[in-house]
């Protein structure tokens, strides 16, 4: 029942404003639940016409979001409050209903996260793994042959009793640049008339597919960058078949030097 609010008494009552920032409900569906007598309003002042709710029927709103949620259709809400077994019955269908809703969500959580799946795999394949580290490397004797135009085939071995075969980069800028077009055939020799010189250098590793590098140049140089290292020199790389996973081992190897921090220079 709608009691007459007067001005002194406001205080004791929720303005439309307050009500609907606590419900979270809109003006327009108070005006509609009051229209139909869904909701009406707890007090109303008779001069001006406003409209006051009581905090009790705070809940009432839920209890209608709720069932509107679930397809309960408005009309049929009205006199709920009147007949106990019409309300029991009505919450059981309700929990029913909101059964095979949790049941449907959890289906398709489970066919976003196989989708989502895939995608990880996809990136897991585009960027693998790689194994980056510091190594102080002895010097090794080698032959160089320069190339002309693009190489066409993994050099794994010369056919003598040598070492490794692989690509010689000037820099690693030229590889990350051009990576089809290499410098130099160079293959590892006890005999070889040149020496790369032992020092420091940055080696990293990947598996991929030969011809690729998934981003294993790039990543080298953002870690040269990360810990104050300059990349220096020519950028050696190998392709070795691995029989186990049908795949090549990719290894790049470039010198380095710590660079100079200011206090330093």
């Amino acid at each position: 029942m709608t009691q007459t609010v007067k001005a002194g008494r406001t205080k004791e009552f929720l303005s439309v404003k307050k009500f609907m920032e606590l419900c979270g409900v809109n003006r327009y569906s108070l005006h509609y639940w009051d229209e139909i007598g869904l909701l009406i309003p707890a007090g109303r002042n008779a001069p001006r016409g406003h409209r006051y709710y009581s905090s009790d029927q705070i809940a009432a709103v839920h209890l209608i979001q709720a069932l509107s949620s679930l397809g309960i259709p408005l009309n049929s809400m009205k006199d709920l409050g009147k007949n106990r077994d019409q309300m029991h019955t009505l919450f059981c269908d309700c929990e029913e209903r909101l059964g095979v809703k949790i049941s449907e969500l959890q289906d398709r959580q489970e066919q976003m996260r196989g989708y989502a799946a895939q995608f990880e795999i996809e990136d897991s394949r585009a960027n693998p793994p790689c194994e980056i580290e510091m190594c102080g490397l002895p010097e090794q004797a080698m032959h160089c042959a320069q190339l002309k135009g693009r190489y066409s085939g993994p050099a794994m071995q010369s056919g003598k009793k040598d070492g490794p075969a692989g690509y010689a980069f000037n820099e690693i800028y030229d590889l990350l640049e051009a990576p089809d077009r290499p410098a130099r055939l160079v293959t590892f020799d006890p005999q070889g008339p040149k020496l790369r010189p032992a020092g420091e250098y940055l080696v990293g590793t990947v598996q991929c597919a030969f011809g690729e590098m998934n981003g294993l140049a790039r990543r080298m140089l953002e870690y040269a960058m990360n810990n104050g290292l300059e990349m220096q020199g020519p950028a050696y790389v190998f392709y070795r078949h691995d029989a186990e996973c049908g795949s090549y081992a990719l290894q790049v190897t470039v010198g380095v030097n710590t660079l100079k921090t200011e206090t330093e220079g």
